[in-house]
């Protein structure tokens, strides 16, 4: 597509601003025909995601369609009903997560629709996790309260020292 919008610019006598790095693995389709410039570019960018803008008298400015997403909030509670903060919720599809806050309320924010699967870890919990959360455009997802369970006793364990030497010398002749 770069390729394209860079011929297509200089046919038509027209600036075209666009990140090579988005474009250029970009496919579009070719086009034929007499057309304005706004037409062309448009006809030229269909099905790829990319829209050009007016940008001045003979400038156009490429940028990616903007795509709706949602939201997901949720609250996570302790066994006795109470809040439950600071509790690490994450949605490992996203590579996202946030803590909960004070009141145990938790939101994911600009997520692009579909269904995800939410994980939720703390200390002193035992790991939640919550599938099938349906994300849709432009739409709020909210989540029942969910109930986190008690991990069992934590156990402490006596320190433990390891110690190594080595034989190997550093530059300059100096030990590790």
């Amino acid at each position: 597509c770069d390729a394209a919008l860079l011929a297509f610019s200089k046919q038509a006598g027209v600036d075209v601003l666009f990140s090579y790095d988005e474009l250029h693995q970009v496919q579009s389709d070719a086009i034929e025909g007499l057309f304005e410039a706004e037409e062309a570019l448009s006809h030229l960018l269909q099905h790829t995601g990319f829209m050009a803008r007016r940008n001045g008298k003979g400038k156009y400015v490429v940028t990616l369609i903007t795509r709706p997403t949602g939201t997901i909030r949720g609250t996570l509670l302790q066994p006795n009903g109470s809040p439950a903060s600071g509790v690490t919720v994450s949605i490992p599809a996203m590579n996202q997560s946030t803590t909960s806050d004070d009141n145990g309320q938790f939101d994911f924010s600009s997520i692009p629709p579909g269904n995800y699967q939410l994980t939720a870890h703390g200390l002193n919990y035992h790991p939640l996790s919550v599938t099938g959360v349906k994300v849709g455009a432009n739409r709020l997802t909210s989540l029942k309260a969910q109930s986190l369970q008690v991990a069992g006793e934590m156990i402490l364990l006596a320190p433990f020292v390891v110690k190594a030497s080595s034989n190997r010398l550093l530059p300059g002749g100096h030990d590790y």
